[in-house]
């Protein structure tokens, strides 16, 4: 594995359904905190361990450095998938790589992105309030195991995506606990 990063490292295309380009391409990594970045509810109905943050890393696979652009939350398959962040349903689709996926625009050019479903509850065009269920934890798309990919992301000139992390609460049971009726 090499020791440094190199100075260009590719992300791969996720091309979603009415966008120009990209939204992966312009994945950059943000130093720090952004103050203008929303408060977000934790995305669980219940604790998970972090299994692999945002970040470079290197992908042994590919033999090639990649930014993961989420935080991957382990839980067991069919764990209820919270919205961190009230705001409408973007896009529900499985994507290749991310599996079955929920897209949040929750407006201002913040969206939420939740992926590897079992499966999702939601459609297209609904409006979900902070802490509704949207899906349930799955290993689809090129998942391993039973997790939640979780991504923060901003859309301005560029689509960033952002350290989610600091924006959470620490992994305790929500204040309402979700659940699915049968």
């Amino acid at each position: 594995m090499p020791q440094e990063l190199p100075g260009h490292v590719s992300v791969p295309d996720v091309r979603l359904p009415g966008s120009e380009g990209s939204l992966a391409r312009g994945a950059l990594p943000a130093p720090g905190l952004d103050p203008a970045a929303p408060p977000l509810a934790y995305p669980l109905a219940q604790p998970a361990e972090s299994l692999d943050p945002w970040g470079w890393r290197y992908s042994e696979r590919r033999s090639a450095w990649r930014l993961h652009t989420g935080i991957d939350l382990a839980a067991p398959q069919g764990t209820v998938v919270l919205a961190s962040r009230a705001g409408r349903v973007l896009l529900v689709e499985s994507i290749s790589g991310y599996g079955t996926t929920v897209l949040l625009d929750h407006g201002e050019g913040w969206q939420t992105l939740y992926a590897h479903l079992h499966e999702a509850i939601v459609v297209n065009g609904v409006w979900l309030e902070q802490g509704q269920p949207l899906g349930m934890v799955g290993m689809t798309g090129s998942a391993t195991g039973p997790h939640l990919h979780f991504e923060l992301r901003r859309q301005g000139a560029e689509l960033l995506a952002l350290d989610p992390t600091p924006h959470l609460p620490p992994p305790s049971l929500p204040p309402v606990l979700a659940t699915i009726s049968p």
